[in-house]
């Protein structure tokens, strides 16, 4: 077993406990607004989390698209999910 695979194990050990508590530490007000106040690292973060929200929908229904038509080529895997996002709200 490596070192990444015995870390992993062992990450995952914790996690199964019923012990384990995965959540995050109370934020005040304050903190929230220098968070997501106007600035210009906010608006890039915003940017690249629009990107990776973007990306992982198309991978979902690039998934749903093919589980639905397992059998098809890539050009209608392609055709198909443009016709999808298109016909979304």
């Amino acid at each position: 077993m490596t070192v990444f695979e015995y870390i992993q194990q062992a990450i995952l050990r914790e996690i199964d406990k019923p012990s384990f508590n995965g959540s995050f530490p109370p934020l005040s007000d304050g903190s929230w607004m220098r968070i997501l106040g106007p600035s210009s690292q906010v608006a890039a973060e915003n940017d690249r989390l629009e990107y990776l929200g973007d990306a992982l929908m198309y991978a979902t229904l690039g998934i749903q698209v093919y589980k639905q038509l397992p059998d098809g080529g890539p050009g209608l895997y392609t055709v198909r999910t443009l016709f999808t996002c298109l016909q979304s709200p």
